[in-house]
């Protein structure tokens, strides 16, 4: 029978695990989000261009696609880094010494805000994203 701390153990692992999983189907799906919305706005910019005959704000447009594929890159290097960061938390739990084990926790925190740094932009490049092409909308439609 376990004791209550083999016990926690257990459960911190499964947790982990979870939200690795999580964290990944997030960023996976974030980045189709950001496909979608790229792929909607192209024919939206057509047909305001084809109805009005010039588009006010260009610099909105260009802006928002940046941003736009920005998060998607940014989406799919985060859903790498984590996979990356999972591999080596595997390999370094199968067998280590505990001196790759002090190097290891070092350059995981690194590595873990490096990705996190990454997972914000992204995220905040998207809403930026929707907050200029609702400025573009709403100066060409409006």
């Amino acid at each position: 029978m376990k004791n209550e701390e083999e016990k926690r153990v257990d459960l911190g692992v499964e947790q982990t695990k979870q939200a690795a999983e999580l964290r990944t189907k997030f960023f996976f799906h974030w980045s189709i989000l950001s496909g979608a919305t790229i792929t909607l706005i192209i024919p939206l910019i057509t047909q305001i261009k084809a109805s009005n005959g010039k588009i006010n704000s260009v610099c909105y447009i260009k802006t928002a696609l940046i941003l736009l594929l920005t998060t998607l890159i940014l989406s799919s290097v985060t859903n790498y880094l984590a996979a990356n960061s999972i591999g080596s938390t595997g390999r370094q739990n199968i067998g280590a010494s505990k001196q790759n084990d002090k190097d290891y926790i070092l350059a995981s925190k690194k590595f873990t805000l490096l990705q996190k740094v990454i997972q914000h932009f992204a995220i905040i490049g998207y809403i930026l994203s929707l907050i200029i092409l609702y400025l573009f909308i709403s100066a060409n439609l409006f």
